[in-house]
This record gives C-alpha cells, sequence and structure tokens, in this order.
C-alpha cells in the first residue's frame, strides 16, 4: 500500500515550479456569494485506493481572512491523515498517487472546505478569499 510521502513538502519560497502555466488550469470554483457546501453526505465511505501511480498537488492559501488551513490525506481505511497546516499567502507541493482523495479544512472551525481525489496529472487546490475554494487539473 502506498501512502503519500511525510516531509517532502516544498514551501512557496522554494524553487519548485509548476511545469503547468496557469493558464491551461481549467478551474470549477463556486459562484462569488455561494455558501461552501456540507461535504460529510459525500464523502462517507470514501477512502484511498492502492496505486502505484504517482502525481502531485499544488495547495496554495491565498485567503484575505488570516485562515490557517489544515491539509489531510484520507487513507485506505477513510481515516483523514493530517499532513500539516498551510498559512495565508503560502503555497506547496505535495507528492501523492492518483485515486487519493484529500480534505482541506479550516483549522480554527474544523469546517471541510474542500474535498476532492487527485486526478493522473498535477492538481492544485487553492483557498481564496471568502473561503471559495477549487481544485482543478490540465486536461
Amino acid at each position: 500500500m502506498q501512502r503519500p510521502l511525510h516531509g517532502v513538502l516544498a514551501d512557496s519560497d522554494s524553487s519548485l515550479l509548476s511545469p503547468f502555466p496557469e493558464s491551461d488550469m481549467p478551474t470549477l470554483p463556486l459562484p462569488d456569494g455561494a455558501a461552501v457546501p456540507d461535504l460529510r453526505p459525500h464523502w462517507e465511505g470514501i477512502r484511498s485506493s492502492e496505486t502505484e501511480e504517482r502525481t502531485m498537488i499544488l495547495f496554495e492559501n491565498l485567503s484575505d481572512s488570516g485562515v490557517v488551513v489544515e491539509v489531510n490525506w484520507i487513507d485506505f481505511n477513510g481515516q483523514e491523515i493530517s499532513y500539516g497546516w498551510l498559512e495565508p499567502g503560502k503555497s506547496r507541493f505535495q507528492p501523492t498517487y492518483v485515486g487519493h482523495p484529500w480534505v482541506i479544512r479550516d483549522s480554527n472551525t474544523g469546517e471541510a472546505l474542500l474535498l476532492f481525489v487527485t486526478q493522473n496529472a498535477l492538481g492544485a487546490a487553492v483557498i481564496h478569499p471568502g473561503h471559495r475554494v477549487e481544485y482543478s487539473y490540465p486536461l
């Protein structure tokens, strides 16, 4: 069983750059002013699948309200495993595997802001001002 690599995270101050230009990354954001949906009913039974196919996620916190987010991987038993916190204005890359679900939570309230499953291309999970969130990946 493969699990994402801990300790291979890169701060936004590092020299790692995304190989995909921003213009090539389609997005599916919530409309402005839309409430963040309650994601709990949608992840019952969700767990990481066993795969050998590696991928990478860029986590980015663009929040303007000082929200620190917690990045959690959902393991093979459906349990959330913390992969640390991301302060506003920071970003980092996370090696993982295709088919692994991730949850991003507001570290103050525990509110789930984003639930997504990785694809077979570099993905970006972005927290925007006003708790607007998106997960996108190149086609």
